[in-house]
């Protein structure tokens, strides 16, 4: 604004001129001239007028637009955060409740002698996965560290049954029964344990098993030994245990009688150990004698003859003259048989010394001297 009186140039929001001291007008007096020369100016600058107001409606659009994108995204992401927080305290939590969190908690509580810590974990384990060995194994250390001799024990069985190869449990076991001279302990221990686990574990307790001659086979004769060894020999011979139930071996086993046999073995140490069982499956099956071999097989003579049988090696020849069934309680035949006078028949079998008969040879012998001569 300008003074009307001095002309001087007004500051903005003044009452009184700074230069005259007149008072200065805040609403200006109207003028038609000055309002005619505006209108002129706006009808001169139509578009200028008119796109200004237009382009910042535009500007003011898009600012509002970008700001609500802006809060979208942010949601968004809040959104995200949350998703994801959410999941990761979800996640901590389940594993907190997971087999695997509770052992390493246990093992970390067991190492800092923690051990009431130590046994709410693993017992926690066991409620969640009882298949699993370890746990039974540090419940079983625990035990032992409180002198409870039998639940340890117990723990350590349970150990193997949830893993028949669980190393930890059986060197603990070994260890407290060897301490303790409890042999039968270790036997029974090596009764179950694999082959793996005795090579690993129980060395020092493995003795050699028997070794059997003739090894397993058919035979028609069979007599049985055992090589020579340090430690006794217990034997069945009815698939029995022999550590239980078995014969100790002093003299060779003789097979007379056929059939089949499964010979079960097992060596003894002097501390009462045991090697692992062995077994030999035999078939005794004897064979059958020819028939007699008779000559003469028959006939008519008119002169006194001989009869002689051929007796085949490891047998014995029997006879009879009256038709019955020849056996071992019949006449043994040693020397040539005199053919008797008259009409007879000569019934002879072979007999082996195993017992097997052969079949019976029947032959027709007629010797009648009188009747020869008057002829």
């Amino acid at each position: 604004m300008i003074c009307k009186k001095c002309g001087a140039k007004l500051r903005d929001n003044c009452i009184y001129c700074s230069k005259c001291g007149t008072e200065a007008r805040i609403v200006p007096d109207y003028s038609f001239e000055d309002d005619y020369v505006v209108n002129l100016e706006k009808e001169d600058k139509p578009k200028e007028v008119t796109e200004i107001p237009q382009q910042g409606r535009k500007e003011k659009a898009c600012s509002k637009k970008k700001k609500k994108w802006i809060r979208l995204f942010i949601l968004v992401i809040v959104i995200i955060c949350c998703v994801i927080l959410f999941t990761v305290i979800l996640l901590q939590s389940k594993y907190q409740k997971s087999y695997d969190w509770h052992y390493s908690q246990g093992y970390e509580a067991y190492e800092k002698a923690d051990y009431d810590a130590a046994v709410e974990h693993f017992e926690a384990c066991i409620e969640l996965d009882e298949s699993q060995a370890l746990p039974y194994v540090y419940l079983g250390k625990i035990a032992f560290k409180s002198d409870d001799i039998q639940e340890a024990i117990s723990y350590y069985e349970k150990a193997i049954e949830a893993d028949s190869d669980c190393e930890k449990a059986y060197k603990a076991l070994k260890s407290y029964y060897s301490d303790n001279e409890d042999y039968n302990a270790i036997n029974k221990l090596m009764e179950d344990a694999s082959d793996t686990i005795i090579s690993k574990v129980f060395s020092e307790y493995t003795i050699d098993a028997p070794v059997a001659n003739p090894t397993s086979g058919t035979y028609e004769n069979l007599i049985i030994e055992f090589e020579e060894s340090d430690y006794e020999i217990y034997y069945t011979l009815n698939g029995k245990s022999p550590k239980t139930s078995g014969k100790k071996y002093s003299d060779p086993i003789v097979m007379d009688e056929e059939g089949t046999y499964t010979l079960t073995a097992v060596s003894k140490d002097s501390r009462g150990i045991f090697s692992k069982e062995v077994s030999f499956e035999y078939q005794v099956s004897y064979n059958v004698p020819d028939m007699p071999q008779v000559s003469p097989d028959g006939g008519t003579f008119e002169s006194p003859a001989t009869i002689t049988i051929t007796v085949p090696s490891g047998c014995s020849a029997y006879y009879s003259w009256k038709q019955s069934v020849p056996d071992e309680n019949s006449t043994k035949y040693t020397k040539p048989i005199q053919v008797p006078e008259g009409n007879n028949i000569l019934s002879v079998v072979i007999i082996s010394d195993n017992g097997i008969s052969s079949g019976i040879f029947r032959g027709n012998y007629v010797y009648l001297p009188d009747v020869l001569e008057e002829e």
